[in-house]
């Protein structure tokens, strides 16, 4: 936390279930009451979403070339 606020990493944290019962209830908790920590989570939310929306895509060849070398 920052100043108060949860940071974008523990939001997402708390959305994808990742943090422990405890910090999660306190997350939630203070997410409930902070109008700006509520704006945060919504737009990751919809961030999520819209990235979701765009489905799969190919990983350029070049970059594929560079991994399969660096194996």
């Amino acid at each position: 936390m920052s100043a108060g606020h949860l940071s974008f990493d523990e939001l997402a944290e708390l959305a994808e279930g990742l943090l422990t019962p405890r910090r999660a209830r306190a997350a939630e908790k203070h997410v409930a009451s902070c109008d700006e920590c509520t704006a945060r989570a919504n737009s990751l939310e919809e961030t999520t979403a819209a990235l979701k929306g765009l489905g799969p895509v190919a990983m350029p060849a070049a970059v594929a070339d560079r991994i399969d070398r660096a194996l």
